[in-house]
């Protein structure tokens, strides 16, 4: 975990623009005893932030857009793994079935 002063410290921003990040909703730090924490993955994220910002120039409403789409992308990746690992657990000819039906239904334009 780290501490917000050492996020703000790597990544070149003020603590105040975190907290703006935060109550945004882009970073949902963990609460800890004398304050909040940030996960690795909060990390890269806040990068991505700075990223967006500074070297694509893009305003709140395009970063909340590019996030919201990136979570969803993330959303549908995590629910394709458990299909897969599902499927994987399968019989044989069940699975079988179950990505023909797949197939189909994906080439069907549905």
């Amino acid at each position: 975990m780290i501490d917000e002063m050492k996020i703000c410290s790597e990544l070149s921003i003020t603590v105040e623009q975190l907290q703006i990040w935060v109550e945004q909703g882009w970073l949902a730090p963990t609460t800890v005893n004398d304050g909040v924490a940030f996960t690795p993955a909060d990390v890269a994220r806040a990068q991505l932030i700075v990223s967006l910002s500074r070297d694509f120039g893009a305003n709140e409403e395009g970063i909340d857009l590019i996030l919201y789409l990136l979570d969803q992308v993330h959303d549908l990746r995590r629910m394709l793994r458990a299909v897969r690992v599902t499927a994987d657990r399968m019989q044989p000819e069940a699975r079988e079935v179950l990505w023909t039906s797949l197939l189909d239904e994906l080439t069907s334009g549905a």
